[in-house]
C-alpha cells in the first residue's frame, strides 16, 4: 500500500550512509532534483584524520559540489551508538522534525561478522530507537537477501534461503528486523534492494574500487604478464551476474523517494536483462590478450592465477549462480524504461576510469570520503 503524498517542501530527510557511494551519489542527485525535501540532514563519522564537517566536503568536492555543507546539515555520530552518538538536541529534532529517513549506510564485508553486526544490526536497530515511530524509512538493502535461491520476488524475504557469506545473511537479518518493526505500519517503509553497483554507465565514474574492480585488476595484471595465456577461472557459463551503474540506481532510488505513488513497497533496483557468465568471458577476452578456461585455478602451475583467485574469492562465489531477480515494481519505474546494457563500450569505460584513476590511487585524497 503506498504512502500518503506529501509536498516535497514540508519533508524533512534524514541520511545515513552519505560517504558511502550509493548515499553519495543519492545526496548529489538530491540537491539538483526539483522535488528535493525542504532538509537534509546527513549523520557523518568523524575519524581521528578528519571531521564529519570535512568528510562531505571532501564528498561534495569530488562532484564538483563547493557548498555541499552549506546545503545540508551535517550531524556528527556513529549509526552504532545508542542515541547514533548524536548531541541530545539532534536526537530532540530527529524525533520531531525529521519526515524520512534514508538509511544506506551498511558494512559489505563478506567474512567480518563482527563489523556487519555492529553496522547491519545494532547499528539500523540504534537508527529505529532514535527515529520518530510515524517517520518514513526508505532502507538500503541488497538483492542478495536471496542467497542462493533460484528464484527471488520482491514479495519474498525468507524462504529458507541459504547464504554465500555473512554479509547475505545479515543483510535479511536487518530486513527482517526492519519490517517487524513496521509490520503494523507497512505503508512507512520502502525497501530498496540494489544488486552489484558499478561505476556510472556515462563515464565509469567511481570512487569505491572493490568486488568487479578488483578482480578487472587482476585479469589486467595477469594478461600484462603472460599476453595469450589461459587465465584459469570456475563459473557457471549459464548464470548471470547482476551489475547496476551507479547513476543508473540512483536515477530508480530517487524516482521512489520524490513519488508517494511508490512509497511502501520493495524494489529490486537491478538489472532486469543481467549478462550471462558465458558473455562475460567472451566480453572479457576481447578486453584482455588471454583465453579464459571454465577449469579449477588450484590446479594451475602458475602461482599468480591461483592467488588471483584466492584473494577475489569471496566475490567469485557469485560466479556460480546467482538468483532470477522478480522485477514487478521496478519496471513500473519510469527511470528503469531504458534497458542497462553491460557491453564492451561500459566495460571499456569502467577499465578507462579504473586505469586513468589507477584504481582509485590518482584521485585527490582531499576530494575522496575517509
Amino acid at each position: 500500500m503506498p504512502g500518503s503524498p506529501e509536498p516535497a517542501g514540508n519533508r524533512h530527510l534524514f541520511l545515513t550512509g552519505a560517504t558511502g557511494l550509493i548515499g553519495a551519489f543519492a545526496l548529489q542527485r538530491l540537491l539538483e532534483h526539483g522535488a528535493a525535501p525542504r532538509a537534509v540532514y546527513v549523520l557523518v563519522r568523524p575519524t581521528p584524520a578528519q571531521s564529519g564537517h570535512d568528510r562531505l566536503c571532501a564528498i561534495g568536492r569530488y562532484f564538483g559540489i563547493r557548498d555541499l555543507t552549506e546545503r545540508v546539515t551535517v550531524w556528527e555520530g556513529d549509526l552504532t551508538q545508542p542515541g547514533l552518538g548524536l548531541a541530545p538536541a539532534a536526537q530532540q529534532f530527529l524525533r520531531n522534525r525529521v519526515t524520512d529517513v534514508l538509511h544506506a549506510a551498511a558494512s559489505t564485508s563478506f567474512a567480518d561478522r563482527g563489523r556487519n553486526r555492529a553496522v547491519n544490526r545494532q547499528g539500523t536497530r540504534n537508527l529505529l530507537q532514535t527515529v520518530a515511530r510515524d517517520a518514513r524509512l526508505f532502507h538500503v538493502s541488497t538483492a542478495y537477501v536471496g542467497g542462493r535461491a533460484a528464484t527471488f520476488s520482491e514479495h519474498d524475504v525468507d524462504v529458507g534461503q541459504a547464504f554465500r557469506n555473512d554479509y547475505e545473511r545479515s543483510k535479511l537479518q536487518t530486513e527482517k528486523l526492519i519490517r517487524n518493526t513496521y509490520r503494523t505500519r507497512p505503508e512507512l517503509l520502502t525497501i530498496l534492494r540494489p544488486s552489484i553497483v558499478t561505476g556510472a554507465e556515462t563515464d565509469g565514474r567511481t570512487f569505491q574500487f572493490l568486488t568487479l574492480y578488483k578482480v578487472l585488476q587482476a585479469m589486467k595484471r595477469f594478461a600484462d604478464r603472460y599476453p595469450g595465456e589461459e587465465f584459469a577461472l570456475r563459473y557457471n557459463p549459464a548464470s548471470t551476474q547482476n551489475y547496476i551503474p551507479v547513476d543508473r540506481l540512483t536515477d530508480m532510488l530517487v524516482e521512489i523517494l520524490s513519488d508517494a505513488e511508490h512509497w511502501g513497497r520493495t524494489y529490486h533496483l537491478v538489472n532486469d536483462r543481467p549478462i550471462t557468465n558465458r558473455d562475460f568471458r567472451l566480453l572479457l577476452e576481447q578486453q584482455f590478450d588471454f583465453r579464459i578456461v571454465n577449469r579449477d585455478p588450484r590446479e594451475e602451475d602458475r602461482t599468480f592465477n591461483r592467488v588471483a583467485v584466492q584473494t577475489n574469492r569471496g566475490y567469485l562465489d557469485y560466479l556460480a549462480g546467482e538468483p532470477v531477480f522478480g522485477c514487478e515494481h521496478r519496471n513500473a519505474l519510469r527511470s528503469a524504461e531504458r534497458p542497462i546494457v553491460f557491453d564492451r563500450a561500459y566495460l571499456q569505460r569502467i577499465m578507462d576510469y579504473g586505469e586513468q584513476t589507477r584504481w582509485g590511487q590518482r584521485l585527490d585524497v582531499n576530494s575522496l570520503p575517509a
